[in-house]
């Protein structure tokens, strides 16, 4: 990754026009080579729960609103908040873009982090980056009514993305949000092909897409956990 140490600042933004992408379907991501993930969550939404489908839990993600200079989002690999820290996401208040680090702030000295940047007015393309063995490739989230993990799709919901390579639009990950649940957030399905690291990054960049779009409507609406809703 493209790594700025300790907190980042804001890189100088580039306008991006990128390459159209083709049209895509779950059999695009199939399941030999790809993995699913769960995404529960609390009444009060103070945190988040990853699972796999047989309900073995694999991250905890703490969301903070309120307490200054923590991260808006911190991703644990292990059940609770006292697991090892991989992966946080920091939202910029009254900015339509955020920052993602892989690796604990605790060292600041280790962690790399990336930007996320809109490509829409309307919160509908986020752009990233990530190294990996073969080079630096651009990633990006797209708000989709169209594709989805199962049946259970619907495209009703305004917080369903896909991840498609910048380059070739080719599909490579899902998220998918549950309707009508008060403890499940969606679904999540990404490729395996890329690596751990690069399944955390598409984690921690689609819960921050989802978390901030959920701030954003409960600022709107007046309910509770709206406050810090930048970002996104």
């Amino acid at each position: 990754m493209d790594s700025s140490k300790h907190d980042p600042a804001l890189p100088a933004y580039t306008k991006h026009h990128p390459t159209s992408s083709i049209d895509s379907t779950p059999e695009d991501l199939p399941e030999s080579k790809s993995h699913l993930y769960h995404v529960y969550n609390t009444y009060w939404q103070n945190h988040y729960n990853i699972t796999t489908a047989d309900k073995h839990q694999l991250y905890y993600v703490d969301n903070s609103v309120w307490t200054p200079k923590k991260p808006d989002l911190t991703l644990h690999a292990g059940s609770d908040n006292t697991a090892p820290t991989v992966a946080v996401c920091k939202y910029k208040y009254f900015s339509r873009r955020f920052h993602v680090g892989l690796g604990d702030p605790q060292n600041p000295n280790k962690m790399d982090w990336e930007m996320v940047a809109t490509q829409s007015v309307m919160h509908e393309r986020y752009r990233w980056h990530i190294n990996l063995p073969s080079g630096r490739q651009a990633f990006v989230w797209k708000q989709t009514r169209s594709v989805g993990i199962d049946e259970s799709f619907s495209g009703l919901c305004g917080t369903n993305f896909k991840l498609v390579d910048d380059r070739t639009g080719r599909l490579v990950g899902l998220f998918s949000s549950t309707v009508m649940s008060l403890k499940k957030s969606g679904k999540f399905r990404v490729t395996a092909e890329y690596g751990k690291e690069f399944e955390v990054m598409a984690l921690i960049t689609v819960l921050g897409l989802y978390e901030s779009a959920r701030r954003r409507q409960a600022s709107a609406s007046g309910g509770a956990g709206g406050g810090g809703g930048g970002g996104g």
